[in-house]
């Protein structure tokens, strides 16, 4: 199955239901388990529903939970060539979505990985998906001692956006291996930047104390 999971618990006013409004108040998932498979072509099936309208017209339901909490689950992501697996996913967040419209407010998220350099110690913030265009505010990522915080905007169809970042006390050596290189050193870093695809212009200020590792 390319979607599982072991316990379902949710709260919620059965006069909302009666009224046709999906209001819970909480909803709780255990073990859940997602697979995104890449096929022969190439193309990917990921068990994600489709915003905005069904291929029928009918409109999408909206909902809203005032916490979701995820707790002990797993995405395995199967390529042509490699797996990846992301498990150990802990996630408090409240969700809403309002036609084509979904928004997240993320107040933790955490998870580790096959690929230890895409672990995470913390994220929270909001982000909001209309459409293409992807809002997100005061996003806080925490890997180890480094924290960084970024807002901005992302065409997801385009690949076109820009984004305000600023890093405190970024600690090379726990993320220069996502770069390819072997630093160390204490960097900190603002500034903004605008994209289109592989495209970047600017300007970040630097700061700080760095050197390649032996």
């Amino acid at each position: 199955d390319l979607i599982s999971v072991a316990r379902i618990n949710a709260r919620y006013d059965v006069s909302d239901l009666w009224q046709g409004s999906f209001r819970f108040s909480k909803v709780d998932l255990y073990g859940l388990a997602l697979i995104a498979a890449q096929g022969s072509d190439g193309r990917w099936i990921i068990p994600i529903p489709a915003t905005g309208r069904s291929e029928s017209g009918a409109k999408v339901v909206s909902f809203s939970v005032g916490q979701l909490a995820i707790d002990s689950s797993r995405i395995t992501v199967v390529k042509r060539d490699d797996t990846l697996s992301i498990h150990d996913i802990n996630l408090v967040a409240a969700v809403e979505r309002d036609g084509s419209s979904m928004s997240v407010a993320i107040q933790r998220l955490s998870f580790a990985s096959s690929d230890s350099l895409l672990s995470l110690d913390n994220l929270s913030g909001r982000a909001t998906l209309t459409g293409t265009m992807l809002l997100f505010q005061d996003l806080i990522v925490q890997r180890g001692s480094s924290r960084v915080k970024a807002s901005g905007s992302f065409d997801v169809k385009a690949l076109t956006g820009d984004v305000e970042v600023s890093a405190d006390g970024l600690m090379l050596d726990e993320v220069s291996g996502m770069l390819g290189a072997r630093l160390k050193g204490v960097l900190d870093a603002n500034g903004k930047v605008t994209f289109v695809g592989a495209k970047l212009r600017g300007r970040v200020n630097l700061g700080g104390t760095f050197q390649f590792a032996e």
